[in-house]
């Protein structure tokens, strides 16, 4: 099974590893790209803050945990210059309840078509 976003955004998930799904919108997402809601409003249990996207909640710490690793595998690997080492988060839906940390330089991240639930701030980030 593959990620809609290869359909839906016209490029490849960039989380080849992920091997759960959730059905949404009559397609098969990636808990990455998964929307927070469809083009008629209507929310995904990760828009609604619900089945395990609430705070503490298992989809929520592991979205966390991947997105974490990421932003702080790409920081110090990216001073070759070499666009391959951002931490590559294009069309990532972030939840309302993920919080950014570990940004040591947000030029480190690829945020193309990516979307976010609540307010994103950078603030303290470097």
């Amino acid at each position: 099974m593959t990620c809609a976003c290869e359909t839906v955004h016209h490029f490849a998930c960039q989380f080849p590893a992920e091997t759960e799904f959730f059905s949404f919108d009559g397609k098969d997402w990636c808990r990455f790209h998964l929307p927070l809601r469809d083009r008629n409003g209507n929310q995904s249990d990760k828009g609604r803050v619900n089945d395990g996207w609430e705070e503490n909640g298992a989809e929520l710490e592991k979205f966390s945990d991947e997105i974490d690793t990421r932003l702080r595998w790409a920081a110090p690997h990216h001073l070759s210059g070499d666009d391959y080492t951002r931490a590559q988060l294009q069309g990532v839906a972030f939840p309302f309840l993920y919080r950014f940390t570990g940004i040591t330089n947000v030029l480190h991240v690829d945020f193309a078509r990516a979307t976010f639930g609540d307010w994103a701030s950078f603030i303290d980030e470097t």
